[in-house]
């Protein structure tokens, strides 16, 4: 038995204890129910309901696409791999590019229909798409250009010029100059140099043999073709990025480039976004380009091109990773791009629900219905959501150096 002092002392302590936890669960309870509260009052004001009704479609999509990443990364995670030094000579069994694409789909290099849904059809529509951007950064450099050198002829050679997409309209937007600018396209895919002249003429360029030129030809070896600093400026555009040598193609233009020539380029930065759009999203899901165009581990990072241009003695404009240069891509964090995903995603499953129901109608009862018009697809999406940006080199990027 404890004595009756101390037992009194006891019984008032434990007293004392249970007040201060009724008096917490109340500020608690209280703290609870004001945020349940607020909670009805958020909802009843509507600010929610949107977000609440595109909830389930928002899981489930991200539900899919974190699935499919996490198995496309699985079984392609040993491209992942960097070469550890990105600027030397590179074994070709060591890469999963394949650059005979432009042989395998040449006859499609102007098939630009955006609103084919056969994506095999089109497989270069992405190089379209993009080349409004492409086109505005380049011509507005060789405008600056011309100005510089009024009244002398200029010479452009376009490296690993495709279908002629980028020449052809480069030739289109400076034809109507006083004085001439001579366009050269060089390609080591004859069968694409072939459509790229084809096309020049369907579209009524005469002056095909004068002004405009497209020949067969490497990045490595045009000597045959260009004499040592004969050429104003050398644009590089979608090729960096396929080569297994730089440093050969560097040196080749820099012999045919004349001192202060301009070299105009872009390419893709090694990055893990630049792997999820190109590589996962644009190659691996939604088809916009053919599987293997690309190899994660070609893409080159801005300091490496930077490093690149200076071992060859080109001049790097003065904050080129911060004005000069831009990038070309898609905000990932835009909510109006996930959600055009997410209804282009329902829209093919509703179609693909609709078309068996139909099917089966059709079958046992001779019952017909028509499928839902889709608004979107993924090169709608590409179309409305690609741009250029400042201090944004993550994906794509485009730019420019001067030979000193």
């Amino acid at each position: 038995m404890f004595p009756i002092g101390n037992q009194r002392q006891r019984e008032r302590t434990i007293r004392h204890e249970k007040e201060k936890q009724t008096k917490s669960l109340d500020v608690y309870g209280s703290a609870f129910d004001k945020l349940v509260s607020s909670g009805k009052t958020f909802i009843r004001q509507e600010r929610l309901k949107p977000f609440i009704k595109q909830l389930p479609k928002i899981l489930l999509i991200s539900a899919f696409l974190f699935f499919t990443f996490y198995i496309n990364y699985i079984l392609f995670f040993p491209s992942l791999h960097s070469f550890k030094d990105r600027l030397s000579i590179l074994p070709k069994d060591q890469t999963i590019i394949n650059n005979n694409v432009y042989n395998e789909y040449y006859n499609y290099w102007w098939n630009n229909d955006i609103n084919e849904h056969d994506l095999n059809k089109i497989p270069f529509i992405g190089l379209h798409i993009i080349n409004p951007l492409r086109l505005n950064y380049f011509s507005g450099i060789i405008e600056n250009y011309r100005r510089r050198n009024e009244g002398h002829d200029i010479e452009i050679v376009d490296l690993g010029c495709g279908g002629g997409i980028l020449t052809e309209s480069l030739y289109n937007k400076f034809k109507t100059t006083d004085h001439k600018i001579i366009f050269r396209g060089f390609d080591i895919s004859y069968k694409s140099v072939e459509q790229a002249r084809k096309h020049a003429k369907l579209n009524n360029i005469t002056t095909i043999d004068d002004y405009l030129k497209y020949e067969v030809g490497s990045v490595y070896d045009i000597s045959s073709f260009l004499p040592n600093e004969s050429v104003d400026i050398v644009i590089l555009s979608d090729v960096m990025e396929h080569l297994l040598d730089l440093r050969l193609a560097m040196k080749e233009i820099r012999r045919i480039l004349k001192p202060n020539g301009l070299f105009l380029f872009d390419t893709i930065n090694r990055t893990f976004k630049s792997y999820f759009g190109v590589i996962y999203l644009f190659e691996n899901i939604f088809g916009i380009i053919p599987r293997h165009t690309h190899d994660w581990k070609l893409f080159i990072k801005p300091k490496e091109t930077i490093d690149l241009l200076k071992d060859f003695n080109f001049t790097i404009p003065v904050n080129a990773l911060e004005e000069e240069w831009k990038g070309i891509n898609i905000k990932l964090n835009s909510f109006s791009l996930w959600k055009d995903i997410f209804t282009m995603v329902f829209e093919n499953i509703y179609n693909s629900i609709i078309y068996w129901m139909c099917f089966i109608g059709k079958t046992l009862i001779h019952f017909t219905c028509p499928l839902v018009e889709k608004h979107f697809t993924p090169l709608t999406i590409f179309s409305n959501h690609v741009k250029m940006y400042d201090n944004d080199l993550s994906v794509t990027y485009i730019g420019y150096a001067i030979k000193h």
